[in-house]
């Protein structure tokens, strides 16, 4: 058993930007935790996803349109 996270998002292609980007934002979600809350966080990526899964999908579009 590892202390890495599981990364077997079900919801884009392996390689995709949008997957990509995911991964980048529950990096910085863990980092905010970290330093703002001063605890670790519980849960997986898929969990993250779950949880913000329309919050997500609309920042990207958003973020995506230049």
């Amino acid at each position: 058993m590892t202390d890495q996270p599981e990364f077997n998002f079900k919801f884009a292609e392996p390689n995709s930007e949008f997957r990509q980007w995911i991964t980048e934002k529950w990096f910085e979600y863990k980092d905010e935790v970290e330093q703002w809350e001063k605890r670790e966080v519980v849960g997986t990526p898929q969990e993250y996803f779950n949880k913000w899964k329309w919050f997500l999908k609309a920042k990207y579009k958003q973020e995506t349109q230049l």
